[in-house]
């Protein structure tokens, strides 16, 4: 059926993890594997405590992969996937406001009139809250996009990704709500004076 097969593989990795793996599997059934009874570690220095890793072998070789440390493969992976979600949100929205406000602009030279009575309906308390909406959403898709682009060049960022998603939406929040502030406070006033 399966030969008894001992693997003793060296791996270097300049990421979270590298790991060197004796695995053994048993001839009966292949089933019983033994991993990590003898490993060694070699990398760059940057090993964090607490990251888990997943040994997988094909009979000459041993696969490791990171799995995500301390929170998980599921939760890190759910974890990216809402961001994504997030920053593809903030994009159309982000898309959707210049194509708006090159229409916007072109009802100037079109029909001044039309100009004049839309901007009447965007100092009204709805349109400035969508307004605050449209300005979070750019701030947040400019701050991760600058997030993306720095983890791109420097490992630091990279292996600490959560920290980074978190100071993004820190600093998100920390812009945006003075600004829904400053937006939504003369309607706000407007509508007390009444």
């Amino acid at each position: 059926m399966s030969r008894p097969i001992e693997t003793d593989t060296e791996s270097e990795s300049d990421g979270d993890v590298g790991a060197d793996t004796d695995t053994e599997s048993d001839g009966d059934t292949g089933a019983d594997t033994d991993t990590g009874a003898d490993t060694e570690t070699e990398s760059d220095g940057n090993t964090e405590a607490g990251t888990d890793t997943d040994t997988a072998s094909d009979g000459d070789s041993v696969v490791v992969r990171d799995t995500g440390g301390a929170l998980g493969a599921g939760a890190a992976d759910a974890e990216v996937a809402r961001s994504g979600r997030w920053a593809a949100i903030g994009g159309f929205v982000s898309f959707a406001y210049v194509v708006w406000y090159v229409i916007d602009l072109a009802m100037v030279r079109t029909n001044a009139t039309a100009f004049n009575a839309a901007h009447q309906v965007y100092g009204a308390l709805g349109a400035r809250m969508v307004f605050a909406a449209v300005f979070g959403a750019i701030v947040f898709h400019g701050l991760n996009g600058v997030r993306v682009t720095v983890a791109d060049h420097v490992a630091v960022v990279r292996r600490h990704d959560l920290v980074a998603r978190t100071v993004v939406r820190f600093v998100t929040f920390a812009v945006w709500i003075p600004a829904v502030l400053v937006l939504v406070w003369p309607s706000i006033r407007d509508w007390v004076a009444r």
